[in-house]
């Protein structure tokens, strides 16, 4: 989608990249402020908050202690400032004890500013010498281990390649990348990997395409939940695992159209019909549960619609492909990234709106106050993948990038959570009233939490002329436990 838009890396990083890495916060923020009960909207106050400590501190001190680094001065110091802002307005909310229009207004323009800086800062640092430094990329801490067979070799010397190659094409020539959820997520994280500054080659993962794919060949693979030679490399705790979400991952795969970046890759016409008919239909299924006070258009039920657009899209997949061959993506293919990122969009609010629902209902049943669950189960949750995949980066040799995504993720998460979440309630009530909030020790603490880690770095990163190291990493978790300490004290009123 960013190639498609023509953004740059650094806008594209700070919107869809960050948007994709966030949405989990995000859509369990707007599910918590649009919820009929206010008090839920205290889960998402102490989710957005909390995860931003979480990131802030222990991702950010992991990825210290795993690699000595120098990360960029001018990005990281934009995104301190910036955050810490955010932080001031919302203490101004927590204080008056509600978020009005004009403030969750002022926090997604808040946004677009900060998105518009970012674009000045790629756009025309260069021309008066702000251009920052291309990313060092630093040994990996640990040599990949020999692999047991050809596959497992293959990825461990593309791991290692990434501390010693640079500026070389990406070459993706994986037989079954993209046709199954495993394989493709696969490939588009060794890819991104690659493509953050410099690209990597990866070389051929799959068995050679001797033999002629035919339709059925092809039918197959949309029916697989999963690689076949990746699953064989699970252990049974692996496959287990798989089998049992085996139905979850085919649903996903028959309603999300997903776009290798060598389209012929992910191409797939038996998959794509399928998609075209199912995609329609997971709107209406998955968001019924939610509008079920809406009427039916006339004498006509809802269910007309999907109906219709799966008949208009399944004809237009099968008339513009039926005189190309198997293989050959349409040229309209690459258009199917929207749908994916609509079908995307679906699936994790759903997710989202039932994990806030189960947390509320855990929270009244334990008596547990809905700010301490939301800065501890739901913001631990959310943040798992930002520590797997920004420490994996660090290790990697991309310690840059990792601090960055560790700073630049809160401040979306806490600005488009807030900002759109009340926005939309405020708007879509009748009475168009403020979203309450409480002003607590728990909520002081979550606050003073953040702004003293930034506060923190802002002093000691400039002393060290930028220069981190284990014992900065390992400050940071400290702070992070004093805070999350003293939250869950004042939560829990021992």
């Amino acid at each position: 989608m960013a190639t498609q838009l023509r953004l740059s890396d650094s806008v594209a990083g700070v919107t869809l990249v960050a948007f994709g890495g966030g949405a989990a916060d995000i859509f369990a923020s707007i599910v918590a402020f649009t919820n009929p009960d206010p008090e839920v909207a205290k889960l998402a106050i102490g989710s957005l908050l909390g995860a931003g400590m979480f990131v802030i501190m222990i991702v950010a001190g992991a990825c210290m202690i795993a690699v000595d680094f120098t990360p960029a001065a001018r990005p990281l110091l934009r995104d301190m400032i910036f955050y810490l802002w955010a932080l001031y307005w919302l203490l101004q909310c927590l204080w008056n004890q509600k978020i009005t229009l004009f403030d969750s207004i002022g926090f997604l323009v808040f946004y677009v500013f900060y998105v518009f800086m970012v674009f000045l800062g790629s756009k025309f640092g260069g021309k008066i010498g702000l251009v920052t430094k291309p990313d060092k990329i630093y040994p990996p801490v640990e040599e990949a281990k020999p692999a047991r067979n050809r596959i497992l070799s293959v990825r461990a010397r593309a791991i290692s390649s990434l501390s010693t190659v640079q500026k070389r094409n990406t070459v993706m020539s994986v037989a079954e990348v993209g046709l199954n959820p495993v394989s493709g997520q696969r490939a588009r994280a060794f890819s991104n990997l690659s493509t953050v500054e410099n690209k990597l080659e990866v070389e051929t993962l799959a068995k050679s395409d001797d033999f002629e794919k035919n339709f059925s060949w092809y039918l197959k693979q949309a029916c697989l939940p999963w690689d076949p030679v990746e699953f064989e490399e699970f252990g049974v705790a692996g496959k287990s695992f798989s089998v049992c979400f085996a139905p979850l991952y085919i649903l996903c795969k028959w309603t999300i159209p997903i776009v290798a970046q060598n389209e012929e890759q992910s191409w797939n016409k038996p998959l794509m019909l399928i998609q075209s008919v199912l995609f329609p239909w997971s709107f209406y299924v998955l968001l019924k549960q939610y509008d079920s006070e809406l009427d039916d258009f006339g004498p006509l039920n809802r269910a007309v619609i999907p109906a219709i657009l799966s008949v208009v899209f399944f004809a237009f997949v099968f008339l513009t492909t039926m005189k190309l061959p198997l293989n050959k993506p349409p040229k309209w293919y690459i258009f199917s990234t929207i749908v994916g990122f609509l079908g995307c969009i679906v699936w994790i609010y759903v997710i989202a709106t039932e994990l806030v629902g189960v947390l509320t209902c855990l929270g009244y049943f334990w008596n547990i106050n809905n700010v301490v669950m939301g800065l501890s189960l739901l913001s631990w949750a959310n943040s798992i993948g930002d520590f797997v995949a920004d420490y994996s980066l660090a290790k990697a040799g991309r310690a840059r990038t990792a601090i960055a995504a560790c700073f630049g993720a809160p401040l979306l998460n806490l600005l488009v959570g807030v900002g759109f979440g009340c926005t939309i309630t405020i708007l879509t009530t009748e009475s168009k009233n403020d979203i309450p909030l409480d002003f607590g020790p728990t909520e002081i603490c979550l606050v003073a939490g953040g702004t003293a880690i930034l506060l923190a770095l802002l002093l000691i990163l400039p002393m060290t002329n930028y220069q981190t190291n284990k014992a900065l990493g390992i400050f940071n978790m400290c702070v992070y436990v004093v805070f999350i300490s003293l939250c869950l004290y004042f939560g829990f009123q021992l």
